[in-house]
C-alpha cells in the first residue's frame, strides 16, 4: 500500500493527538504551562479546583450545615479546623473596647449604681447626676470641718433620719480613717453624750462610715457637739455626707454647714436634699 507524504503526517498528528492529555482552549498565554480541562466538579459550591486538577472540599470536608445563630471559629489556641463557637468562645475572641477602637463591654460586676464611661471602666455616676437619692446600706461623713477650722473634728453623737423628725437610725457597725484612743467611731451612736469619737488629725479630714446592715434612707441629719466645756468647738461645721450600695465606691450626697457650734452638748438638726 503506498502512502503519500501528506497521508504520513496526518497519521503521525492523529497519534500524537491520542497520546497527550486533552487541553483547555485558553486564550492568550497562560505562564506556568497550560491549565488542564476541568473534570466534573459534583454539581455544587463547596467544592475548588487545585493545582492538580481534581475538585477537592479541603481538609475539613467542606462547610457543614449550621444551626441558626451558629458562628464557625476557631478559638483552640492553635491552628485547627473551624468549629461552632460558644458565646463564651466568642466573647474571648473580641477585644475590650477603648478610645479608639470598637469592641466588647465589660464585665460590670453587678448592681445598679453604676454607669460605663467612655474609658471602658464602671463607676458611680458623677456628683449631681440626676435622680432620687433612695437607700443605701453605707453612709459617710467626711471632709469634716470644725467650727475653729484649726482642730481635729470629734463630736459626742451623730444621726441619721429616713424622714424629717423621724427617729433616729442606729448603725450596726462603722469605721474610721482615724480615731484617737478611746474614742471610737460606735460612740457617735452609743446613746451617751459622755463619750466621743474623735480624730488624730485635721489635714487630711478623717472619713467615718456607718453600716446599717439594709439599705435605709435618709432625709436629716442631727449632730451633738462634744461634752466639755472648752473642747465643744472641734465639732464640725462643715462635712460631705456620702452613700454607697457596697463600701467600696461612695456617692457624694452634698456638702454641708449645719452652724457653728456654741457650747458643749449642743445638738443641731438640718434636712438633707433626697434628690440629686
Amino acid at each position: 500500500m503506498v502512502f503519500g507524504m501528506k497521508t504520513i503526517l496526518l497519521i503521525l498528528a492523529g497519534a500524537l493527538a491520542l497520546a497527550l492529555p486533552a487541553r483547555a482552549q485558553v486564550v492568550g498565554p497562560v505562564g506556568h504551562g497550560e491549565l488542564p480541562s476541568c473534570p466534573d466538579s459534583g454539581g455544587n459550591h463547596l467544592n475548588y479546583v487545585s493545582a492538580t486538577g481534581v475538585f477537592s472540599c479541603g481538609t475539613t470536608g467542606g462547610v457543614p450545615a449550621l444551626a441558626n445563630g451558629t458562628v464557625l471559629g476557631n478559638a483552640s489556641g492553635a491552628t485547627a479546623p473551624a468549629a461552632a463557637l460558644t458565646p463564651a468562645q466568642l466573647t474571648a475572641l473580641v477585644q475590650p473596647f477603648t478610645a479608639g477602637l470598637p469592641g466588647a463591654v465589660p464585665a460590670s460586676g453587678g448592681g445598679t449604681a453604676h454607669f460605663l464611661r467612655a474609658d471602658g471602666t464602671w463607676a458611680a455616676p458623677p456628683e449631681g447626676g440626676g435622680g432620687a437619692v433612695g437607700a443605701h446600706r453605707y453612709w459617710a461623713i467626711g471632709n469634716m470641718i470644725a467650727t475653729t477650722r484649726t482642730q481635729p473634728p470629734s463630736m459626742a453623737e451623730c444621726y441619721l433620719a429616713a424622714t424629717v423628725g423621724g427617729a433616729s437610725q442606729i448603725p450596726v457597725a462603722s469605721t474610721s480613717t482615724d480615731s484617737y484612743s478611746g474614742a471610737p467611731p460606735s460612740d457617735l451612736y452609743d446613746g451617751n453624750n459622755g463619750t466621743i469619737w474623735g480624730s488624730n488629725n485635721y489635714s487630711p479630714p478623717p472619713f467615718v462610715v456607718f453600716d446599717y446592715g439594709v439599705p435605709v434612707g435618709a432625709a436629716q441629719i442631727s449632730v451633738t457637739s462634744r461634752n466639755d466645756a472648752t473642747w465643744y468647738v472641734q465639732t464640725p461645721q462643715l462635712f460631705d455626707l456620702w452613700f454607697s450600695d457596697d463600701d467600696v465606691t461612695f456617692r457624694k450626697l452634698g456638702t454641708f454647714n449645719i452652724g457653728a457650734f456654741t457650747s458643749a452638748l449642743q445638738t443641731k438638726t438640718i434636712p438633707l436634699p433626697t434628690t440629686l
